[in-house]
Order: C-alpha cells, then sequence, then structure tokens
C-alpha cells in the first residue's frame, strides 16, 4: 500500500493499525458513531465484521494485539464512553456482532486469548441475547461449531455467572426461533421434535344426518330444475 503522505510502500498490516488507531479505537470518531444512534453502531459492528475479513484474506495484517483491542474498548469500555449502556440501549444487536466476531476468532485460533479475557466476552454475548433476543447475524445462525464452544466456554470451571447466564440464553434463542412445547436442544444444537399428529377420527353420520343431505340434494335439485324452465 502506498503512504502518499510519506511516499513510501507500506504494510497492509500498518495501514490497517494506523486507520485503527486513528478511526476504530479513536474517541473522537466513535462520540461521532454515538451521537449517530443505532446507524453508528451499525459501524461499529462492521468495522469487526471487516476486521475478521482481513485476517482471513490477509493473515499477516491481524494479529492478536488488534482483537485485545477491540475488546478493551468495546467490551471492557476501556475509553470510559458509556459504550455497555449505549449499546442496550441503541442497538444492543451490534454488540452482540462485535462479540460474536470476537468469538469466532478465538475459536477458529486467529485469537491467542486467556480464559478470564475470553469468559468477559462470552459473558456480554449471552447476556445481550438472553435481555435483547440474538440478531440472527449469520455467523451465529446454524453454526453449530460457534455454539458448540460458547456453550463449552460459558460453563467452564470459574465461570459462575456464563453458567447463569446460558439458561437464560437458550431460552431466548428458543423463542426466537419459534419452539416451544416439544421442541428440544440435542447438546446445544436447536432440533425440533417430530411428532405425528393423530387425524381427528370421523364421526359416524346418523340418520338424522341423512336426512338433512337428502333435504339439502332434494332442494338443489328443484333450483335447478326451476331455473332450467325459466330459461326454456
Amino acid at each position: 500500500v502506498r503512504d502518499a503522505e510519506r511516499g513510501r510502500l507500506e504494510t497492509v498490516r500498518e495501514t490497517l493499525t494506523r486507520d485503527l488507531r486513528g478511526k476504530y479505537w479513536n474517541p473522537r470518531w466513535i462520540r461521532e458513531q454515538q451521537e449517530e444512534g443505532f446507524s453508528g453502531a451499525v459501524e461499529m459492528a462492521q468495522t469487526a465484521t471487516n476486521l475478521f475479513g482481513w485476517r482471513v484474506t490477509k493473515p499477516e495484517a491481524i494479529d492478536d494485539y488488534v482483537w485485545d483491542e477491540v475488546q478493551r474498548v468495546y467490551v471492557e469500555d476501556s475509553l470510559d464512553l458509556g459504550l455497555p449502556e449505549w449499546f442496550d440501549q441503541e442497538n444492543p444487536y451490534a454488540i452482540q456482532n462485535v462479540t460474536a466476531v470476537l468469538i469466532e476468532a478465538a475459536r477458529k485460533g486467529y485469537w491467542e486469548v486467556d480464559a478470564e479475557t475470553l469468559r468477559r466476552v462470552v459473558n456480554r454475548y449471552a447476556r445481550s441475547v438472553a435481555d435483547h433476543g440474538p440478531s440472527g447475524d449469520s455467523r451465529t445462525v446454524d453454526n453449530v461449531q460457534f455454539h458448540n464452544f460458547l456453550g463449552q466456554a460459558l460453563t467452564a470451571p470459574g465461570n459462575l455467572e456464563g453458567a447463569v447466564i446460558q439458561a437464560a440464553y437458550r431460552n431466548a434463542v428458543d423463542r426466537s426461533a419459534g419452539l416451544a412445547g416439544s421442541d428440544l436442544v440435542q447438546g446445544r444444537r436447536l432440533v425440533r421434535s417430530r411428532q405425528e399428529v393423530p387425524e381427528p377420527a370421523s364421526e359416524p353420520v346418523g340418520t338424522a344426518g341423512w336426512l338433512l343431505l337428502a333435504t339439502a340434494a332434494l332442494g338443489a335439485t328443484l333450483v335447478f330444475g326451476l331455473r332450467r324452465r325459466r330459461g326454456t
């Protein structure tokens, strides 16, 4: 990538890091997005998605430092901008997408994260889903590996909060999928239980019923005959 200001070529990693510091991790830019409300939250979430795309296509451009900083700024609110409350009020699905990206990065080995940091991320994601319902992001819908990884992290030794959140999280996902009654959760994947519904037994038609049917048929015949006569 050419640096127009310095007149030299720089790596993709250098360009991304400079842009992240000047924008995504910049409190001034974040405040501007907060003023935009819902759409500003969408912009933040989209940036996290773009980072994941860069990690897939240009692995050398995104290292652990990038994910660490995303977690500190947007999950831990290290800049003290009131982001947790703001996300919950303006667009909780945006922080779900940000944390889902972090969880997926950890699951795929793109982010070497310690157990305590991962605990905070998965708890934040699951708590938001429990409180507001799932965002329906394609990264998480029907992603069995993601849900297995999430479930293991929520129930990891020492994660007492996660174990409590997990039940509410599952209930929220069930409600969103319209699952109830005989619908089951097998392992950590939602599976709809298909049960044969017996057809209602037909009731026998008694003598009175046959008389009513015969009367109706006779009446229809008479009406038809009168119409034909009038027509002739």
